[in-house]
């Protein structure tokens, strides 16, 4: 495994524990994460995490 593999690995898993921690609640999931909503909105589409409603 390349670092650049193990790295998106793990951004892709604390999307998931954030968007489960917050019950798929994008702006608490982004606070969560210390990002924007913009931000995490480009993380899901590049890790291809669709959010359940």
């Amino acid at each position: 495994m390349t670092i650049k593999e193990a790295r998106s690995q793990a951004e892709k898993r604390a999307i998931q524990m954030a968007l489960a921690a917050t019950g798929n609640n994008i702006s608490k999931a982004a606070k969560l994460l210390e990002v924007s909503r913009p931000t995490l909105h480009d993380l899901l589409k590049k890790h291809g995490l669709a959010i359940k409603k």
